[in-house]
């Protein structure tokens, strides 16, 4: 079951993003993530759109939102692998149109991960807080990307379509713009 957020999960939260990170971090030198336990108790879980996953009535895995960047994602090791994260993946795009999120270069399985659920990679930047390369990836719900297929085939059918659906749909029009038609 996946529900909101409530203030009394925050500690296990940061349990399963604590030992999450560390396992697909490797790279990261382990006492970065207990450097940050305390900012991710206190600032960015609160004051992030949050969701958990509950299995027997123990959450096991979360997701926060902010905007539409997908902030974090974390299940707990003994419940990888079990098709929990692409149900949240689903669940946040319930929620939002579009998602991007970062991810460091160097953890190939979540590069994979996001792959296999349809995201694509936009960009690669430097994280400023670890100084490596990480990818910003995307996705667009099923329905932005039905619209957005579709308003791309009228515009080549027919330029003055173009006008029509800019005037009533002018997020998706913007949307299909920003990635060329």
């Amino acid at each position: 079951m996946i529900r909101p957020v409530t203030p009394s999960d925050i500690s296990e939260l940061v349990d399963i993003w604590l030992t999450a990170s560390i396992k697909a971090h490797s790279f990261v030198d382990e006492q970065v993530w207990h450097s940050q336990v305390e900012a991710m108790r206190d600032i960015y879980l609160p004051n992030s759109e949050t969701y958990v996953y509950e299995e027997n009535a123990k959450i096991v895995a979360f997701y926060s939102l902010n905007d539409d960047q997908l902030a974090a994602i974390f299940v707990a090791i003994a419940s990888q692998g079990k098709g929990i994260g692409q149900q949240l993946i689903v669940h946040a795009l319930k929620q939002r149109d579009s998602l991007s999120l970062s991810v460091y270069q160097e953890n190939q399985t979540s590069i994979l991960f996001y792959l296999g659920q349809g995201f694509s990679i936009k960009s690669e930047q430097k994280d400023e807080f670890t100084g490596l390369l990480e990818y910003t990836m995307t996705k667009s719900s099923e329905l932005l990307e039905i619209v957005a297929s579709s308003i791309r085939l009228l515009i080549k059918n027919n330029e003055n379509k173009k006008c029509f659906f800019a005037h009533l749909y002018p997020s998706y029009t913007k949307s299909v713009e920003s990635v060329g038609y």
